[in-house]
């Protein structure tokens, strides 16, 4: 996927199926503390305003960010750190 640059729809999706889990988790009464993970690319996070998105993708449904984790794929070298921990530190600083 990331050879033929699908890697950014991937991940969108995953991140988007992952929070929708999470608010229907909340709903059958899953405790608010039990956190549902997402997989994402490095290159992906280096791209910048990840956080920003999230952020969005949470707020459109409604999903409190704490039951929310995000987990670095493991898949390629990390091409731009500093970008990749920027977003990472915004994302925690909403609760992710």
């Amino acid at each position: 996927a990331e050879s033929v640059g699908l890697m950014h729809r991937i991940d969108t999706t995953v991140v988007a199926q992952t929070i929708r889990a999470r608010v229907e988790l909340a709903a059958l009464g899953v405790d608010p503390a039990f956190r549902v993970w997402a997989n994402v690319s490095p290159g992906v996070l280096a791209r910048g305003n990840q956080a920003e998105r999230l952020a969005a993708f949470m707020q459109q449904a409604n999903c409190d960010p704490v039951g929310i984790g995000i987990e670095i794929t493991a898949s390629g070298a990390l091409l731009d750190i500093d970008a990749a921990q920027s977003e990472l530190r915004a994302a925690r600083r909403m609760g992710a």
